[in-house]
């Protein structure tokens, strides 16, 4: 029996590969198409096209894992049933549970190479769209004529220009009162990020300003300095850099999320985009059940074909509307978790029922 479970997880995993890579291409085409309207602008060539391409696509692929896992499996047990294997494995005793379980644990080794591809994938992913901030820039810059603005622990940063080789260049951090007031400016002409994550500043004009809730408010103080060695609370390259949310890796997520809950400040989109990649595991195999019994279940003289076509259709219509439903509870309830979970529920109450309908049938 071990030999047969093996054979049908080979079938499954196979599908699952093929999924991937049609998707890797599908995808990987439309970036492409995307990325080379840039070509020309600044440095931004047809390798660095390429290039950016290439690193960005393994992020997006774990990001349609629950889709891929669907199609796969579908394709998958689609084989076993045009060889008549599937007749065959019934007449051995094969249950459709004992079939179920096979896709579950298939989906659980596919989800485990996702999860560890996600380590590299998202690193990778921003240093895509670093190259690409860079190469499109037409002065070296990475930042557009407003430049940057981060929001720190205890202030504002803002950054004019960063250079090629990540300088930042035209520094300025702002702290302020309670009552909103400016209390403090620092301005520095340039900085050299260092590896353990402090500034070296150049050029530095620090400017202190009076509390006027005070009785006696100290009168403004200018102080200038050819250097300085700086850290900036709770900075990192990913807030520097306008990084997308989808490329920060899950540590990532999870401190900037804790950083503006901290802070008082809105976290709704860290906070769902934190649970759903939490969640990713339990979306593969999930959606895994729901698309097995589409197949599973299937009558010898059923059409195959129409079988596919619909159970395809189902998948690509509940992803969307997974997605969908996602955002609009996230709207309503500002939950990041219940959002994240809510329409995962949903999909696997008609898998489970559709699980006992086969298996009773």
């Amino acid at each position: 029996m071990k030999i047969i479970y093996r054979h049908v997880g080979a079938r499954i995993f196979y599908g699952y590969a093929l999924t991937s890579a049609v998707f890797f291409t599908l995808f990987g085409l439309f970036e492409f198409m995307q990325r080379a309207e840039e070509i020309g602008v600044g440095r931004f060539s047809i390798v660095d096209a390429i290039s950016v391409t290439l690193m960005a696509m393994p992020a997006r692929i774990i990001d349609l894992s629950p889709f891929i896992a669907m199609l796969g499996v579908i394709y998958g047990l689609s084989l076993l049933v045009r060889d008549n294997e599937l007749i065959a494995l019934r007449t051995s005793g094969m249950t459709p549970l004992h079939l179920l379980m096979v896709c579950a644990v298939t989906s659980a080794l596919f989800m485990t190479i996702t999860l560890v591809a996600e380590f590299a994938a998202r690193p990778l992913a921003q240093q895509a769209q670093l190259l690409f901030m860079q190469k499109t820039s037409k002065d070296g810059s990475m930042i557009d004529q407003s430049g940057v603005w981060t929001e720190l622990e205890d202030g504002y940063l803002h950054i004019e220009v960063l250079s090629d080789n990540q300088t930042p260049e035209g520094i300025h951090w702002y702290e302020f009162y309670a009552d909103g007031q400016l209390s403090f400016m620092r301005h520095a002409e340039r900085a050299v990020i260092n590896n353990n994550g402090t500034w070296s500043l150049q050029q530095v004009t620090e400017k202190r300003f009076p509390d006027l809730r005070a009785d006696n408010p100290i009168p403004a103080q200018v102080r200038h300095r050819d250097a300085l060695l700086w850290t900036p609370a709770t900075l990192n390259s990913t807030s520097i850099y306008q990084i997308p949310l989808e490329t920060f890796t899950l540590q990532e997520l999870y401190i900037r999320m804790r950083q503006l809950q901290d802070m008082g400040k809105p976290a709704g989109r860290q906070a769902l985009a934190f649970w759903q990649r939490c969640l990713l595991p339990f979306s593969v195999i999930i959606y895994t059940l729901f698309a097995a019994p589409f197949i599973i279940g299937i009558r010898p003289r059923a059409s195959m074909g129409g079988i596919i076509t619909l159970a395809t259709g189902a998948a690509l219509l509940l992803f969307l509307v997974q997605q969908l439903l996602a955002d609009a509870l996230h709207l309503v309830l500002q939950k990041g978790l219940l959002a994240s979970g809510i329409p995962l529920l949903l999909i696997l109450l008609p898998a489970l029922w559709m699980i006992n309908y086969i298996q009773r049938r």
